[in-house]
C-alpha cells in the first residue's frame, strides 16, 4: 500500500492498524502465558494451563504473532509518514 492521500485509504489503514493492535495484544498475551506455563506455575491462573498441549499452543501462537510484526510496523509507519 503506497502513501495514499484519499480519505478512504487512510480510514482503511487506520482500521487495519486497530486490528493489528488487537491481534498483537492477544498474541503477546498468549506468548506471555505460554512462557509462564513453561517457566512458572501458570496453573494458578486456570487449571487447563497444567497441560503441556495448551502451553505449546499458546507459545506457538505468540511466536507466530511475532513473525507478523514487521508487516504491522510497516503499516504503522505508512500511517505516520510525511505526506507530500
Amino acid at each position: 500500500m503506497q502513501n495514499q492521500q484519499t480519505p478512504e485509504a487512510l480510514l482503511a489503514l487506520r482500521r487495519q492498524i486497530r486490528r493489528d493492535l488487537v491481534l498483537d495484544t492477544l498474541g503477546n498475551t498468549a506468548l506471555a502465558i505460554g512462557l509462564w506455563g513453561w517457566l512458572g506455575d501458570a496453573a494458578v491462573l486456570h487449571p487447563l494451563l497444567e497441560t503441556r498441549e495448551v502451553i505449546i499452543v499458546l507459545t506457538a501462537t505468540g511466536i507466530l504473532n511475532l513473525l507478523h510484526l514487521p508487516a504491522r510496523l510497516k503499516r504503522l509507519r505508512q500511517l505516520y509518514a510525511p505526506r507530500p
